[in-house]
């Protein structure tokens, strides 16, 4: 059985792009029936909220621990292998809910 999972979407300021991967991500998390809680931020708000992230999708920029499981998913916003893109998605969300 799948666990639940904490995802972090993170922009540069929270609001725009962190939106569109947001509602992508519950669109993925829908179809392959997992279960996750979804916080949105900015890159600047973005080390307070990995505690409790299992995960991270970051729309921007952005160095991050090695001890963190994160992807760039930049393709969902400008459309350019957007579903190698959703695919790769899929595959670290099963990866993260199943271990």
């Amino acid at each position: 059985m799948s666990k639940h999972i904490n995802i972090v979407v993170s922009c540069g300021t929270g609001m725009a792009t962190s939106t569109i991967v947001e509602q992508e991500i519950k669109q993925i998390l829908k179809e392959e029936n997992i279960n996750a809680s979804i916080i949105k931020c900015s890159t600047m708000a973005l080390d307070s909220n990995l505690e409790n992230a299992d995960v991270v999708f970051l729309s921007t920029n952005y160095k991050l621990p090695d001890t963190v499981k994160w992807m760039s998913v930049f393709s969902l916003i400008s459309g350019i292998n957007e579903d190698e893109e959703r695919d790769k998605i899929r595959k670290l969300l099963h990866e993260v809910s199943d271990s």
